[in-house]
């Protein structure tokens, strides 16, 4: 029965195009054409092992003076080959594995995707490298009229009840080696907010996220690109990978808001249909995706079990593109 009524809300979305399915992760082409996560691996080069050409084509929906500018595997707004030691980067494609409503078969999955793709989903990483040692900061970029990019800084909206710094950046200490950039989990929580389609000053979700750690990140072309564009409906996202947890006590409240679907993240996550079942009244052993990590305090780990796990380990890999941030 719930999984009908999931179906039921996943047909209601038919309108947005968004990725929805069944519980089954498998990427296959029908749902590569949704617009959801790629966990990369298939058409990553030519015969002999080059980059493919690809057309970036315009950016649905952006207005800036030149939006045919995208170039490179990863389709990069700017070249970071002035900036060797201060790269700055947009994540452009999230190939999520777990779990499994945030895949590309999800409702989630297909929503985080064409929000990235049409930059009403910016999340940025600027990292100041000396020596091995690298300086992240990382988190919302409101986009500018003339395409750049500038940190949140305590002007996230208030008027739902949210603090105003909710959306402001993080700094994290991590290593370079080589091209390959990675950091140690940050001890804490920061929010990344998904605009909707139609009013970019509306929120569809924010995604309060804890413990958020880059496993590994190999820079190329130049640090402007991680991964490359494979077609004109996804990214390769062998190249990057991250971990980080969402929290009963975070999504219980947050909210979906779109023409199609009205719930909360917590709802999405538990795979409840937010009508007749929700967090906040169904009993947590009815929810057909259990929570399977713990957090406190934004220091998580994976090593508890029934009632003592109160989140979600989120994990994937992810495609990043030189931006310009102000």
């Amino acid at each position: 029965m719930k999984t009908m009524k999931w179906l039921l809300v996943c047909a209601a979305l038919g309108g947005m195009a968004l990725g929805c399915g069944d519980d089954d992760s498998t990427t296959d082409a029908s749902t590569e054409d949704s617009g959801g996560g790629d966990t990369g691996g298939g058409d990553t080069g030519g015969e002999d092992g080059s980059t493919p050409e690809v057309s970036c084509g315009a950016i649905a929906g952006v207005d800036t003076p030149d939006p045919d500018s995208r170039v490179g595997a990863c389709c990069s707004r700017v070249k970071n080959t002035d900036k060797q030691e201060a790269p700055e980067l947009r994540l452009i494609w999230l190939g999520i594995t777990e779990p499994s409503v945030l895949t590309s078969t999800s409702v989630a999955g297909g929503l985080l995707n064409q929000a990235l793709e049409a930059e009403l989903f910016n999340w940025l990483l600027q990292v100041e490298v000396d020596g091995t040692t690298a300086n992240i900061t990382t988190g919302l970029g409101w986009r500018q009229a003339d395409g750049t990019f500038q940190f949140a800084n305590g002007d996230a909206p208030t008027d739902n009840g949210g603090e105003a710094t909710r959306f402001d950046p993080i700094s994290i200490t991590g290593t370079m080696e080589g091209e390959v950039l990675s950091a140690p989990a940050f001890e804490g929580t920061f929010t990344v907010p998904v605009f909707d389609e139609m009013n970019p000053d509306e929120i569809v979700l924010e995604l309060p996220l804890q413990g958020f750690e880059i496993e590994m990140a190999t820079l190329s072309d130049e640090r402007s690109c991680v991964g490359n564009r494979v077609n004109a409906r996804r990214y390769n996202t062998d190249a990057g990978s991250l971990t980080t947890f969402l929290t009963i006590e975070d999504t219980v409240d947050a909210e979906v808001n779109t023409t199609a679907l009205q719930t909360t993240v917590c709802n999405l996550l538990a795979g409840l249909n937010g009508e007749d079942e929700t967090c906040a009244d169904t009993p947590r052993a009815d929810w057909p995706s259990a929570p399977n990590a713990s957090c406190t305090a934004g220091v998580c780990n994976t090593t508890c079990s029934g009632e003592e796990c109160n989140a979600w380990q989120v994990s994937g890999g992810f495609a990043a593109h030189g931006v310009e941030i102000n």
